[in-house]
């Protein structure tokens, strides 16, 4: 899962509750539609009501648990709901703000402790340009072997609170058939010396993702986020992050002429670049929500008119 991929699963969806004995599960749907969201339904109430005249609307639910039919698990954070229906049949729909997934059977909790999380975006590869490729450096009749040409790793900053690189991972798909798909995969990992909770690290990722914005003349829309956290023991848990993206263009390759600065002219100043920016946080924030917002919109508005 991603977040330029739509699907819908279903599943069973429950409150969290102290005893597991006082859990009660319902029936519904999870869907993800990068342009509009996350929406979930269920059949029922969460909080009772058998009939539609006792229901309640405009209600904010902090933490939503569930586990599809494919064995993943859900962690659904902030949803807003309505219940709905007629005469003594109910069911509720509800507009998350984030899901957290994991694959093997943990929930996510308001205050764990994040140290990890890395993301892409549709700018990296442009942002490398030609530096990471496949190479083909083999043919014969019956074959064709192709080398991927990339350093494992490409440091950004590595200090006492905060360490941050870029990683290069290959792929294909396609095998057996008449096409073949190469697959590059670019990846900024953060790790702080010291854990984020959930709302903090979104925020951390989000600015850092805002100093690349500077760099491309396009919006840059995230393809995917990991957050990873540890469990009572010390075992290393990933979540994967859903959330509708306030952007135009969601999944579509930067192009390396949209850029306007790439790694190469900026290689050797990029650690000072990016030290810079985090510790002018407070001050930065203020300039690129300004620009964002300009960005974005495609409409009037107070700051068009300044």
């Amino acid at each position: 899962m991603n977040l330029i991929e739509d699907f819908t699963i279903k599943g069973k969806w429950w409150l969290p509750v102290e005893y597991p004995e006082d859990v009660e599960e319902f029936f519904g749907e999870l869907s993800f539609k990068k342009y509009k969201g996350l929406q979930l339904t269920i059949e029922g109430s969460f909080f009772g009501n058998r009939s539609i005249l006792n229901s309640k609307t405009g209600f904010t639910i902090p933490f939503i648990y569930g586990v599809g039919r494919e064995g993943h698990h859900y962690s659904i954070v902030n949803s807003f709901g309505n219940e709905l229906g007629s005469n003594n049949w109910v069911y509720t729909e509800l507009q998350p703000d984030y899901v957290l997934v994991n694959h093997r059977g943990y929930m996510a909790i308001d205050q764990m402790g994040i140290n990890t999380f890395n993301f892409t975006t549709n700018f990296f590869h442009s942002f490398f340009g030609e530096s990471n490729q496949f190479v083909q450096s083999d043919f014969a009749k019956s074959y064709i072997n192709f080398d991927f040409k990339n350093d494992k790793t490409v440091e950004v900053i590595d200090n006492e609170k905060i360490n941050a690189y870029f990683f290069f991972a290959k792929g294909f798909s396609g095998l057996g058939g008449e096409e073949i798909t190469l697959r590059q995969k670019i990846a900024l990992n953060v790790k702080f010396k010291e854990g984020l909770i959930f709302s903090d690290a979104l925020d951390k990722i989000n600015y850092i993702r805002d100093f690349f914005t500077f760099l491309s003349f396009p919006v840059i829309s995230f393809e995917s986020i990991n957050l990873f956290t540890r469990d009572d023991k010390d075992k290393m848990v990933e979540f994967v992050v859903l959330f509708k993206q306030q952007a135009k263009s969601i999944g579509e390759e930067i192009r390396p002429y949209e850029v306007l600065l790439n790694y190469e002219e900026i290689k050797d100043n990029l650690p000072k670049l990016f030290q810079s920016w985090l510790e002018n946080e407070e001050l930065n924030k203020s300039v690129s929500a300004l620009y964002m917002q300009l960005a974005y919109l495609n409409f009037p508005s107070v700051s068009n008119y300044s």
